[in-house]
């Protein structure tokens, strides 16, 4: 056998006899005689006979006895146990200790100073919502009301001071300009960092804004699809790719952090190095306090008819540019990866550093996202309440009222909250559940319900695209 040295999530022990082999073995044929073994509960990545594979299924007790060696490194890795109940006290071990990690995460708090964007990307998850939404802006007393929540959200859920996003809509347009600088000095009032997603349409209009709030702010994302026509060719709003050079521009200049996002699908990733060379240009690609960051288009795996295909069909084939040009490490690219990391990271594909993978990507997990792990808390400019930024805007997915002293719905809250993979049918045998973590309930079918969307797929295609690798590496090709 062989062991790729990914972390282990959780050591398993090594009890003997051991008579039963473990339900979350996630088995891949590298070929006639070799089987790539994924450990679901542990994180374990192993390759093993398909002698040893067959045994192992059959007769737990008799590959314990032929090869007592390996049964006991395998147990260790939690592939073999004494019973059925060992492996579930071990699960529940892992479980609890990935609840207690949960309260150490910050809190993100996501202000809509509007729901109007004017840019019609063609892509946007919200589809036509944002351009024909009405030009409201959250008033001076949504924004009071929404820090009061906040205060009350921080210490109901035991959360550390986090940090305020703007989104939107888009949060810095002419007619919003009062909302910006309400929340940057409310977030600075409570010692909160800020940060904004923005198409950079009128960024440089806020440029007092920034300069005074400019210690306070993390970052500043603005999105570059391609270089000037490939850009604009996912909007309607004219110029918008200069106006969004102009945007970057002004932040560099004030020594604001900004990082340039390049949201991918099918039509633009073969733009990538004419974006790195029109960064080189510009003087951005080796800029302090510049980063750079490749994103998918579609949400949590679902690819509709808007030229997408899955976001690890993306990310595979960015690794491929990356072999042939290294210098594009400068690209963070977990976003397309998500929960796959974890398995291209052990085996030695690609190597992600942990202190940098955020809570939505993070493996072992019980919940899908940070919107039901009480990280993710969404204030829209209509004035409501939300737990997921997909959802603002939509009626069944309000959570509460800021005006008129409406309050937060905490029983309906608390229900959005219960559900991970550990309360939805269908997740509790599954050996993907800790890289899923039940799936988006976003697009499920109902609350209770999970949504697997594409990961056994994804896995599967990771260990195709790199079977010659594997075998190489396992030196048994």
């Amino acid at each position: 056998m062989y062991s790729f040295k990914g972390r282990l999530w959780i050591q398993s022990p090594a009890s003997q006899p051991f008579g039963y082999f473990t339900r979350y073995s996630l088995p891949y044929k590298l070929d006639e005689q070799h089987i790539l073994l994924v450990n679901g509960l542990t994180g374990a990545i192993d390759v093993v006979s398909a002698e040893e594979h067959r045994l192992l299924l059959e007769n737990p007790a008799g590959y314990g006895e032929r090869y007592p060696a390996e049964a006991f490194v395998l147990a260790q890795r939690g592939y073999l146990f004494a019973d059925a109940a060992q492996e579930s006290r071990v699960r529940a071990e892992l479980i609890e200790l990935i609840k207690a990690g949960l309260p150490q995460r910050d809190a993100v708090f996501m202000l809509c100073p509007t729901d109007y964007c004017p840019m019609g990307c063609s892509y946007c998850f919200a589809k036509g919502r944002p351009a024909k939404a009405e030009r409201r802006v959250m008033s001076d007393g949504d924004i009071d009301a929404a820090f009061k929540v906040i205060e009350q959200l921080q210490s109901r859920f035991d959360r550390r001071v986090g940090s305020v996003v703007l989104y939107g809509g888009e949060p810095f347009q002419d007619f919003t300009a009062p909302a910006p600088a309400r929340i940057f000095e409310r977030a600075r009032h409570g010692g909160m960092k800020i940060a904004a997603f923005s198409n950079g349409s009128a960024i440089s209009s806020f440029r007092q804004l920034f300069i005074e709030y400019s210690r306070d702010i993390y970052v500043i994302s603005v999105t570059l699809d391609g270089v000037g026509p490939k850009h604009d060719a996912f909007r309607v709003l004219d110029g918008s790719f200069d106006r969004a050079v102009e945007s970057i521009d002004t932040l560099i200049q004030l020594r604001v952090p900004v990082q340039i996002k390049m949201n991918l699908n099918k039509r633009n990733i073969a733009e990538i190095p004419g974006m790195v060379d029109f960064y080189r240009r510009k003087g951005w690609w080796h800029a302090e306090g510049v980063f750079f960051e490749l994103s998918p288009i579609q949400y949590q795996g679902l690819a509709e008819c808007r030229d997408t295909v899955t976001n690890i069909e993306l990310a595979l084939d960015f690794l491929e540019m990356l072999r042939q040009q290294p210098e594009l490490t400068r690209f963070t690219f977990l976003p397309l990866v998500d929960n796959k990391y974890h398995l291209i990271d052990s085996l030695g594909i690609h190597s992600f550093p942990t202190e940098q993978v955020p809570l939505h990507s993070a493996v072992p997990r019980i919940h899908n996202c940070p919107s039901y792990s009480q990280h993710m808390f969404v204030f829209g400019a209509d004035g409501r309440f939300y737990l997921c930024n997909e959802e603002v805007g939509v009626n069944q997915a309000c959570f509460g009222s800021l005006a008129h002293g409406g309050g937060l719905d905490i029983e309906r809250m608390a229900q959005h909250f219960m559900r991970d993979m550990t309360t939805l049918g269908g997740c509790d045998e599954c050996p993907y559940a800790l890289f899923c973590g039940g799936g988006c309930g976003h697009h499920a079918e109902a609350p209770d319900k999970h949504f697997c969307g594409t990961l056994a797929a994804d896995f599967r295609q990771i260990v195709d695209r790199y079977r010659d690798f594997l075998l190489a590496r396992c030196q048994i090709a």
